[in-house]
């Protein structure tokens, strides 16, 4: 996990330019001023680094030319990510209320969240042209019409049986988590179990989401072992359904057989459960 320090920004996401306009830099420079403030003054350092992380996961980058300068910044979008799932824990640590009072003035918007579903459309439209098949499908399979923003203290998306797709307008604060949410969501929409095969459901669509938003595991194994305490934390009854099943939990995609989906490509005919999960010993 991360820490809220310069020292952990320097190690993993990098050395800050300093240059003019770089947000990076004000990332840096804030987190600075985060690790050395107290009270109030912590909590105010504490939303201004939030509003910085989301800025850069909307800055265009535009001094990224070649492909290996947009890998380097798709490397620092995803360390950052990390970086701001722990400063969530510490503001919750913090300043309890603080979430209550985001959802508060995002409540104060019209009933149907305009600005934001506008922001979501409009990202959709980016995805269509990204080089990764798993975010152009994506965004290619998605109906606008149907789609509608639903405040929510718990979840930030879902697919219904009629194909609507419901998003937090919370999360389209920042564009890497919400493209990584249109993923996972779309996935279900592709090949959703209830019962006993949610399980299988939930890892794939974690796995997609983890692939845009997550920094790489050196092996599959270390990631399904991340999605699986995920999982554990969200949803201990699919996982129970699984071993009822008779089945251990996957250790590597190259389990999931059907239930993958690849790249968001084509819908999964529900008559096929076929995985190779180990058995329960």
């Amino acid at each position: 996990m991360a820490d809220i320090t310069q020292a952990w920004l320097k190690a993993n996401v990098g050395e800050p330019s300093g240059s003019f306009g770089s947000t990076y830099s004000a990332i840096y420079k804030k987190a600075g001023e985060y690790s050395t403030s107290s009270g109030p003054a912590k909590l105010e350092k504490m939303e201004a680094l939030f509003k910085l992380l989301n800025e850069f996961s909307y800055s265009k980058h535009s001094g990224a030319k070649t492909k290996e300068q947009q890998a380097e910044k798709d490397k620092q979008q995803r360390l950052l990510n990390d970086f701001g799932e722990e400063l969530k824990i510490q503001r919750l640590d913090l300043n309890p209320g603080a979430l209550a009072a985001l959802r508060a003035r995002i409540a104060l918007n019209s009933r149907n969240y305009p600005a934001e579903l506008a922001v979501v459309k409009k990202i959709i439209e980016e995805m269509k042209l990204s080089s990764l098949p798993l975010v152009a499908n994506t965004a290619a399979g998605i109906d606008q019409d149907k789609i509608v923003m639903v405040l929510s203290d718990s979840t930030a998306g879902s697919f219904s049986n009629l194909g609507v797709l419901t998003i937090n307008p919370l999360r389209t604060k920042n564009k890497s988590l919400l493209i990584g949410l249109l993923v996972h969501e779309y996935h279900h929409k592709l090949c959703s179990h209830n019962g006993s095969y949610a399980y299988a459901d939930e890892f794939v669509a974690h796995w997609k989401e983890y692939s845009i938003i997550k920094p790489p595991q050196a092996n599959a194994l270390l990631r399904a072992e991340e999605i699986n305490v995920q999982l554990q934390k969200l949803y201990a009854s699919h996982i129970a359904g699984w071993a009822r099943l008779g089945f251990e939990p996957f250790t590597s995609i190259d389990q999931v057989g059907d239930f993958a989906v690849p790249d968001n490509a084509q819908k999964k005919q529900m008559s096929r459960n076929a995985h190779s999960a180990p058995r329960v010993a």
